[in-house]
């Protein structure tokens, strides 16, 4: 089975097909193992919108991280569902997972 992560890098405009993407992930029996939300993605945890990947985080177990450079730049922190690491965390995920799917 393929491990997926995903890369958010905007902070709306590719949003809704990211989200419409991890539920159908969710739906095959292949959830993204991981959500990174990098520059000002990391903006969605602000955002109503992190309602909807909280449910992701519910439904698959997937981790949530922010980009701790652009967390900081945004005036962005985690909480119990975003996790706040470094750049580290996303070449991680691109050695441990079959694939890195970018949005924005």
């Amino acid at each position: 089975m393929k491990s997926i992560a995903l890369l958010i890098k905007d902070r709306s405009v590719a949003t809704p097909a990211a989200l419409r993407y991890a539920k159908a992930l969710v739906r095959s029996g292949n959830p993204p193992v991981s959500v990174f939300f990098y520059g000002r993605g990391v903006c969605q945890a602000a955002e109503p919108i992190h309602e909807d990947w909280r449910e992701i985080k519910g439904l698959c177990g997937a981790s949530l991280t922010l980009c701790s450079a652009s967390a900081e730049k945004f005036g962005i922190s985690g909480d119990a569902e975003f996790d706040v690491a470094g750049l580290g965390e996303l070449m991680a995920s691109g050695l441990n997972n079959t694939r890195v799917i970018s949005f924005g």
